[in-house]
């Protein structure tokens, strides 16, 4: 699909598995063209609750595949996609606490909406987000040459659309699921995450758009496949310049502690090689600084911190993320009682939350380390990390 889709499978995100799965999964089982056996069903089960236990967004899968096998008038397909949720429901079973504080989508609507007038909340669904989904769909595509690739970032979109109405007709099960994913994160309130949420439903949408680009009659196909060809012949030598760069800064030497870097996005990312060098070096001492808090937080069950996914693969730690930004104080104490350690970052960005967050916000707990860095000759603060004061109420 399109590169910056496979640049995601270079950063400790779920995306890269997700999409995967979901690919796996459609390869084999996209249309119900003829009868298939118990085992065949057994081995979509088990894909599908993969997809569910890697991101909670997979529940449109499941969503998908009952609407799917009700459509279809297949059983088998429904009993898939109920026993699909069968590891999810073990998880937040056996590990309710991982859970229990984690902002979902409808959740993070409810939280961000409450107390809006509804005007406020259709301007954002109809108004808002609209923009934010186009413009995480350019994202996909180099800012150089801005006409030309808006023209064909509208062309793609024009044909993606004409695909998704195409499969839904003929009731197939990707263009089912990315219909239900499009409206899960239609929903989502943060659109600074819009380019990522879309990744793993681009590559789902290019198969469908090949799908019925192959389905055109004879009659028809001419025309188009020159229209195609051309169009997509533009934007590859549009595409040239940025590659080039790409393609020059992985060969520019990095200093000899930043080496790991040269295969990761952050040093491949579309951006000029300075910033892309900033980007390297803040996570590199976020990376160093996390992997020395081991010692710190051996024996302790859990930390709370804005970036779990980078907390768990550096400290070998569970982490979870505190409670959203905009819950009362009351809420916000009452999301933070499950772990005793606190970690708060200050050198990188979320979308959500702000930098240091939630160290403003913490009662009845004391620092117990401070971190700092030497940056362009000073000192730049990487974190601190909390822990309940042994005189705090429980």
């Amino acid at each position: 699909a399109l590169p910056d889709v496979l640049f995601i499978a270079t950063s400790a995100m779920s995306e890269a598995l997700y999409t995967a799965l979901t690919l796996v999964l459609f390869r084999h089982c996209d249309d119900l063209d003829r009868p298939r056996s118990a085992r065949f069903w057994v081995g979509v089960a088990v894909v599908a609750g993969a997809v569910v236990s890697c991101r909670e967004a997979g529940i449109t899968l499941v969503a998908a595949m009952l609407a799917w096998g009700v459509l279809n008038r297949c059983r088998a397909a429904a009993v898939a996609g109920v026993a699909a949720l069968l590891p999810l429901f073990a998880w937040r079973t056996l590990r309710p606490q991982a859970d229990q504080v984690r902002a979902g989508y409808v959740e993070a609507f409810v939280d961000r909406f409450d107390g809006a007038s509804l005007s406020q909340v259709t301007d954002y669904l109809f108004v808002d987000q609209p923009n934010g989904l186009w413009l995480g769909w350019r994202g996909f595509f180099p800012s150089s040459s801005v006409v030309v690739f808006d023209g064909f970032a509208i062309f793609l979109a024009a044909g993606v659309v004409i695909a998704l109405v195409s499969g839904l007709r003929v009731r197939r099960l990707s263009a089912i699921y990315m219909l239900f994913y499009l409206g899960l994160i239609w929903i989502w309130p943060y659109r600074a995450h819009d380019t990522r949420f879309l990744m793993p439903v681009v590559p789902v949408a290019i198969g469908l758009l090949y799908r019925t680009w192959l389905a055109i009659p004879e009659a028809e196909w001419k025309n188009l496949r020159v229209v195609s060809a051309a169009a997509g012949l533009t934007a590859c030598l549009a595409c040239l310049p940025a590659a080039a760069a790409v393609g020059a800064r992985f060969l520019t030497p990095l200093p000899e502690n930043l080496g790991d870097a040269r295969g990761s996005e952050l040093w491949l990312a579309n951006v000029d090689s300075g910033q892309a060098l900033h980007n390297v070096r803040a996570y590199s001492l976020l990376f160093e600084f996390l992997q020395g808090l081991r010692d710190p937080l051996r024996g302790s069950a859990c930390v709370y911190t804005t970036l779990p996914e980078r907390v768990l693969h550096a400290a070998r730690i569970t982490a979870i993320n505190p409670p959203l930004p905009t819950v009362d104080d009351a809420a916000f104490r009452n999301g933070i009682e499950d772990c005793e350690l606190v970690l708060a970052t200050y050198v990188d960005f979320h979308p959500v939350y702000p930098v240091g967050y939630p160290a403003e916000r913490l009662v009845d707990f004391e620092m117990v380390v401070e971190a700092h860095a030497p940056w362009d000759e000073r000192q730049v603060l990487l974190g601190r990390l909390y822990a309940r004061s042994e005189d705090s109420p429980e």
